[in-house]
């Protein structure tokens, strides 16, 4: 990708009950070998309503990257589960 800001976004929606969570992110990749990995926030996602998540950030060089889903695994802060996803895109501002 060109040099600039971007906007990451999809729609998910969780497969149970449960509430869970996920985030949006990229990590670059540079010669076949992944660098350090970018995201925001984890967003609280339930099977009721598809909710929007997206992630804004900004390349200051030419950068080849791999566009992310987070779907944590289980721990005191977050809730592991299989996710539905919808609807992504990736948009230049």
């Amino acid at each position: 990708l060109q040099a600039g800001n971007y906007t990451f976004s999809f729609y998910a929606k969780s497969t149970t009950a449960d509430v869970c969570q996920t985030r949006a992110g990229y990590v670059p990749v540079t010669s076949g070998a992944v660098g350090s990995y970018k995201y925001g926030d984890y967003i609280n996602i339930n099977n009721t309503d598809w909710s929007l998540i997206s992630y804004d950030f900004e390349l200051t060089s030419p950068t080849t990257l791999c566009l992310l889903v987070m779907n944590p695994k289980g721990s005191s802060y977050s809730v592991s589960q299989d996710i539905l996803v919808d609807d992504a895109t990736l948009v230049k501002h």
